[in-house]
């Protein structure tokens, strides 16, 4: 669960707010390369999590149709 959270370092370090202690925690390069870092540790997470979501995604679509089958179009005035 906790490992969600590793997004809020992403918006950290757009803010600047994380300290690295690499020599080039300064420069763009640093801050590209723990970019990458953080996403390299996030896309498995996601994917972990993508056929729930494709699931919730899909029952809901149903979901809705049947709810609103019988409405009617209102015309945009």
């Amino acid at each position: 669960m906790f490992r969600i959270f590793r997004i809020a370092t992403l918006v950290k370090l757009f803010r600047g707010e994380k300290k690295n202690l690499s020599p080039d925690h300064g420069s763009m390069y640093g801050k590209a390369r723990q970019l990458l870092g953080q996403t390299a540790i996030i896309i498995p997470i996601i994917l972990k999590f993508f056929p729930v979501f494709l699931i919730v995604y899909y029952f809901l679509g149903i979901l809705g149709m049947e709810l609103f089958y019988y409405a009617e179009m209102v015309p945009p005035t």
